[in-house]
């Protein structure tokens, strides 16, 4: 759980369901019954490896619920490593790619796009401290120390991540995508090249 205010929630969530062996909870000022602290997992030495095929289970992701109420959908370790190799190749990424998005990790976008994506092919992912619906705060997440090739960031965004005396800093950018249709582009036909419009990147 990272956002605490929402633990009352998911503990009666998890009652319902006895099958739930632990509850991990960050960002809470003290501990609270009933869960473990995220900064005991980070302090406890690195667990040995398991044993796991490609078809053994994953994880559980949610559909959206857009249509009808959200549905789990099962995701094995093959599924996981198809859409990081797919998004790898797709993005042309190379192992000295960092990826940063804003997504949280309960998206299959910030999954397989930038999680996955970056560790198939031996990358770097960025993730923000705290995903915000209404926007990504202040912007100081995106300190130019991070050096990294956005992949689900927005340009508005991007502007916001500069130095606190707004003068910025050289980076290199290779490559910057969105999964939302901007709104100034319009679809239709291309004036100069009588084609369909593609989407821009």
């Amino acid at each position: 759980i990272t956002s605490p205010d929402l633990l009352p929630v998911a503990l009666e969530a998890v009652r319902a369901a006895p099958a739930v062996r632990e509850v991990v909870l960050a960002r809470a000022g003290a501990p609270v019954e009933g869960t473990t602290p995220f900064a005991r997992l980070q302090a406890a030495a690195p667990a040995g490896a398991a044993r796991l095929g490609s078809e053994d289970l994953a994880q559980l992701i949610f559909t959206s619920g857009t249509t009808s109420r959200p549905k789990a959908v099962m995701l094995t370790h093959a599924n996981c490593l198809h859409a990081g190799e797919e998004m790898a190749k797709g993005l042309a990424l190379e192992p000295s790619d960092r990826l940063l998005t804003t997504l949280p990790l309960f998206h299959v976008n910030a999954q397989a796009a930038t999680l996955m994506a970056a560790l198939t092919v031996g990358g770097g992912a960025v993730f923000l401290e705290q995903y915000r619906a209404s926007g990504p705060g202040d912007g100081k997440e995106l300190s130019p120390s991070y050096n990294v090739a956005p992949t689900t960031k927005v340009y508005a965004v991007l502007e916001r991540g500069r130095d606190d005396d707004g003068a910025g800093a050289e980076r290199e950018v290779r490559a910057v995508r969105w999964g939302l249709v901007p709104a100034w582009w319009k679809p239709g036909t291309d004036a100069k090249t009588g084609k369909p419009k593609t989407m821009p990147s």
